[in-house]
């Protein structure tokens, strides 16, 4: 690589980092400023750079109205007249980082040497320890949580929002935006909304997929972020299959399974990991510890078939494992028996 295509690429990378940092103050603003966080944004405003790209990416995703905050760090100087027309908050605020990029010399950000218009933001990878979970505000007000032992690759364009779920699992309440459908992929499998709530979790060989608002349209696209991202049609058909609230399916190769329904109580415990609990109704104790297992290092081996099909109910915390067992092995007569490799044996005690 010669010197000059060098530093294309170090501008490029310059500029994706510019994009990210934009990003974090936009959602930074619409959560509303501390003052600390207002002073840090005034210092980083500075910059004419800085000033133009968070105004093209509030303009990208319509985030102009979380900039009216601008007008409280760049006042306007004394004694000017002030216009009886009343500007809308967002063309108040496009109207301080105008005037600022005038002052400073900005617009020579704006010529066609900087890189393309932005089409793509990718927002990077969320991802999450084994026995933690998180939740994440996106840019354009979609929730995001992620249980434990989870990554998920988001990126944004001008028409769609992409999750490629990497491992593990997720919960999604999708801000509405008819225009911009967002679509979470998991093994080949393509989930998409444009406004609901829903749960995926990937195992080796399938998809699990729980509705908990509206419906979703599904396909085994067999696509990555990449090549989806270059297709012109986003939108799945209208002849896709499609999963409704309180519908429970999984998603193979072979295609998707008949959907059961889920009870409203049912549903409140499948979602009970994202405030840091597991909720046990009556499961077999062979897949209570399957579950407990995504939470920490421990495979757990029950030799006896009639112990493993043992029903168990309560309410446990996700990252207080060894109190969680404490509770089984004393409420349900348990001895577990750690060995080597990380194995656990369960016997009655």
């Amino acid at each position: 690589m010669d010197d000059k295509s060098r530093q294309k690429v170090i501008q490029l990378n310059e500029y994706e980092h510019l994009l990210d940092t934009a990003s974090v103050w936009l959602v930074r603003m619409d959560e509303g400023l501390d003052s600390t966080q207002k002073i840090q944004l005034k210092q980083w405003l500075e910059q004419p750079r800085h000033r133009a790209v968070l105004l093209e990416m509030a303009a990208l995703w319509d985030k102009m109205d979380a900039l009216s905050q601008l007008a409280e760090l760049f006042p306007a100087s004394p004694g000017k007249p002030q216009r009886t027309r009343q500007l809308a908050p967002w063309a108040a605020a496009a109207a301080v980082i105008v005037v600022l990029l005038a002052g400073f010399g900005g617009f020579e950000w704006l010529t066609p040497d900087r890189p393309a218009v932005l089409q793509v933001n990718k927002l990077g990878v969320f991802t999450t320890p084994v026995g933690q979970f998180r939740e994440v505000t996106l840019p354009d007000g979609s929730r995001l949580w992620l249980n434990t032992d989870s990554a998920v690759d988001v990126t944004y364009t001008a028409n769609q929002r992409v999750l490629q779920l990497h491992r593990g699992e997720l919960h999604i309440e999708v801000a509405k935006d008819a225009s911009r459908p967002l679509s979470v992929l998991a093994n080949g499998q393509q989930i998409q909304a444009v406004g609901t709530a829903f749960s995926v979790q990937l195992s080796a060989s399938e998809v699990n997929l729980l509705v908990t608002e509206g419906r979703v349209r599904v396909a085994n696209s067999q696509v990555n972020t990449e090549q989806l991202l270059h297709r012109s049609d986003v939108q799945l058909p209208a002849t896709a299959a499609a999963v409704s609230m309180g519908d429970n399916t999984r998603l193979t190769a072979a295609g998707l399974e008949q959907p059961i329904r889920i009870t409203p109580a049912e549903l409140e415990a499948r979602l009970a990991w994202r405030t840091g609990k597991l909720i046990f109704r009556g499961e077999l104790l062979k897949d209570v510890l399957a579950q407990v297992s995504r939470y920490t290092t421990w495979q757990f081996q029950i030799p006896n078939e009639d112990l493993a099909r043992q029903r168990v109910a309560g309410l446990f915390y996700t990252q207080d494992v060894p109190t969680m067992l404490d509770a089984l092995a004393t409420n349900f007569a348990l001895k577990f028996d750690y060995q080597e490799g990380n194995t656990v044996v369960v016997s009655r005690s």
